[in-house]
């Protein structure tokens, strides 16, 4: 038999893990004296060690560890239960993938923050109200969104009625649900009997509601929507405000160079 300093040398396990198992009723010593209280491990526990330490290494809680070793469960229940953390590990490794992500994108933005404020020169204006021709939805993915978007991005109905706008209603944007954006156009004159459809989508008129406050910035690059919006959020929390209301995108020219002002609604932060 084995004094416990020597059994948890050779299981390579902590001392004090073995006495916490004791106490749990997980993985009990052989034999305790009565007199001193010390602990004594037969080499056959061995095996029974090690299959817990395997067990806690696949993530499974104390709880399902001890299921596992001491109750008298079939090998089906056992496959089932590989299986049910099998799907947990893959979700979690999703999670994480998504979360690296974000943190690589988020050091970018801060490594590069002083050429973003020095390059996207961000500014502070009222918005009036304005009468704006537009269609709005729900877009299950960016498929989808950029499908509507040329749809709505013509020149000819660009000329006809005004800049084209892309307003954001999600308040907090989730990419697991769908994005409430709403696209068309506003309206340089008022019009009369606006149409209520085109190219295949609803249209309606309607005054979209001015902000006091806004944060502005000019992009005339494509594809550099995130590093705008990085030198947006960097902007904001440089200065002490916070968003405070629906975004909106003014396309004020399309081709043949891209002239979009991004508008969001702040207020000072409490």
């Amino acid at each position: 038999m084995f004094k416990i300093g020597e059994f948890a040398r050779i299981a390579n396990i902590g001392v004090s893990l073995l006495r916490h198992y004791d106490r749990i009723g997980l993985f009990k010593p052989a034999y305790v004296d009565p007199e001193s209280g010390y602990r004594f491990y037969h080499s056959e526990q061995l095996s029974d060690i090690n299959r817990i330490i395997a067990l806690k290494d696949l993530g499974f809680s104390l709880e399902e560890v001890s299921q596992l070793v001491n109750d008298n469960i079939s090998t089906e229940e056992i496959r089932g239960m590989l299986i049910l953390r099998k799907s947990q590990i893959r979700e979690a490794l999703r999670e994480e993938a998504a979360r690296l992500r974000h943190v690589e994108t988020r050091l970018d933005q801060i490594e590069r923050s002083g050429q973003l404020l020095e390059v996207y020169d961000i500014t502070t204006k009222s918005l009036p109200a304005q009468q704006i021709l537009t269609t709005r939805g729900l877009f299950p993915d960016f498929n989808v969104v950029v499908q509507t978007f040329r749809q709505v991005a013509l020149p000819e109905r660009i000329d006809q009625f005004g800049p084209m706008i892309a307003i954001g209603h999600n308040a907090e944007p989730d990419h697991t649900k769908p994005v409430d954006l709403e696209f068309g156009y506003i309206l340089r004159n008022p019009v009369l009997n606006p149409p209520t459809s085109f190219n295949d989508l609803p249209f309606a008129m309607r005054e979209l509601e001015g902000c006091d406050l806004a944060a502005c910035v000019i992009q005339t690059e494509r594809d550099v929507d995130h590093i705008v919006s990085g030198a947006l959020g960097i902007w904001l929390d440089n200065n002490g405000y916070r968003m405070a209301g629906i975004w909106r995108e003014v396309y004020h020219q399309l081709t043949p160079t891209l002239v979009l002002e991004h508008q969001v609604p702040i207020e000072k932060r409490s």
